[in-house]
């Protein structure tokens, strides 16, 4: 079985999920093969421009979905990188703490995805995750169904 997003819809939800989070302004977020790219400014002291480009892939654990930042490009003189990364890495983990799971280890993003479409859509997934890919137009996931499938 194949679940699929759109992209205005999982755009949307992405930036509404960034508008969540105040030290991160302007965000902008389009979808690409493989991943998602974010654009904005990162207030870490002071203001950063930044984008980053974050890969989808499955996890060798059952159900789960990793965003892992790629790439990032901070334009402001005498910060790193990384400590740009680990920056915005720790604004990420105490935005998404509250989110069943849903965790941060380093520069990845861990998603149970069938504990997070509980608790952010109401939908319950009966199967695991085998198989994620983004392009331009949306997201679609591999589901190896345990009996029924998705239920709501």
């Amino acid at each position: 079985m194949r679940i699929s997003m759109n992209a205005a819809a999982l755009v949307a939800h992405l930036q509404k999920a960034l508008a969540g989070i105040s030290a991160v302004k302007e965000a902008v977020v389009e979808l690409v093969d493989g991943g998602v790219v974010t654009r904005g400014t990162a207030s870490l002291g002071l203001s950063v421009p930044f984008e980053a480009r974050w890969q989808v892939s499955t996890s060798a654990t059952p159900g789960e979905i990793i965003v892992e930042l790629a790439q990032l490009e901070a334009r402001v003189f005498g910060m790193s990188s990384d400590t740009m990364a680990a920056g915005l890495m720790k604004i990420i983990a105490k935005k998404i703490e509250a989110i069943s799971g849903v965790r941060v280890e380093g520069r990845t993003v861990r998603v149970m995805v069938a504990d997070m479409l509980r608790q952010q859509f109401g939908v319950t997934l009966d199967g695991v995750v085998r198989g994620v890919e983004v392009t331009r137009e949306g997201i679609a996931m591999t589901i190896e169904s345990r009996c029924g499938g998705l239920t709501s």
